[in-house]
């Protein structure tokens, strides 16, 4: 059976960046929810979207949490009684959830992927960097080897392979010169998550280099 080209580049991310493709479909449908939402709906409204793997289109689902009375009926646009949440379902408790289809409207594909495109991009990239820092923080107090990048300063970047990290000059031998494209062998003392993503310190005069190399 054929799949649909949306479905197509969903599997293509997946195989590329190496993430997982439950990741992937969680950030697509909170995106096009978020469209919904904004083109179609109220800020104050519970709107989530499930995404059909088979056919690769989207259900978009209005969500409404269950309340005792009308006394306690806050927001309508995203509560119900829970009288009201039994006439949409009979097994419908108090604390729960209740949800209602709603209308895919005949432009939602085209204003949903235009809009969902810098926020899935964004994503990816989160989770790009989310699986590069569980693989490196599991490296930490290490030898590797790496390639110098570039030298910026005081600072030398060393690539090792999916990622850079940087020789800080405080965890540089004294003397010690690094040419572009030469090969080093490094100790990986900390990896730390930040906004622009992981970062990794390397050390050439830790101590412990010393203790793994001869180890």
């Amino acid at each position: 059976m054929s799949i649909s080209p949306f479905i197509a580049a969903i599997n293509q991310i997946v195989d590329e960046k190496g993430i997982a493709r439950e990741r992937v479909i969680e950030t697509i449908e909170a995106a096009v929810a978020a469209a919904y939402r904004r083109e179609y709906g109220k800020p104050s409204q519970i709107i989530r979207v499930k995404l059909d793997e088979k056919t690769g289109e989207f259900k978009p689902i209005q969500v409404f949490e269950i309340v005792e009375t009308e006394e306690e009926l806050e927001e309508p646009a995203r509560q119900k009684t829970v009288e009201q949440a039994k006439e949409m379902d009979k097994d419908a408790k108090v604390g729960e959830e209740v949800s209602e289809t709603l209308e895919v409207h005949q432009d939602f594909g085209r204003i949903a992927a235009q809009t969902a495109k810098q926020v899935i991009i964004q994503r990816l990239r989160e989770a790009e960097r989310d699986v590069i820092f569980d693989e490196f923080k599991g490296k930490e107090n290490q030898l590797l080897t790496g390639n110098v990048q570039q030298v910026e300063g005081d600072n030398v970047i060393v690539s090792l392979g999916k990622t850079n990290a940087v020789l800080p000059g405080r965890e540089q031998i004294p003397n010690e010169h690094y040419r572009i494209g030469q090969r080093l062998r490094v100790y990986l003392k900390e990896v730390s998550q930040t906004n622009r993503g992981p970062q990794i310190i390397l050390s050439r005069s830790d101590e412990r280099l010393i203790l793994e190399l001869f180890a």
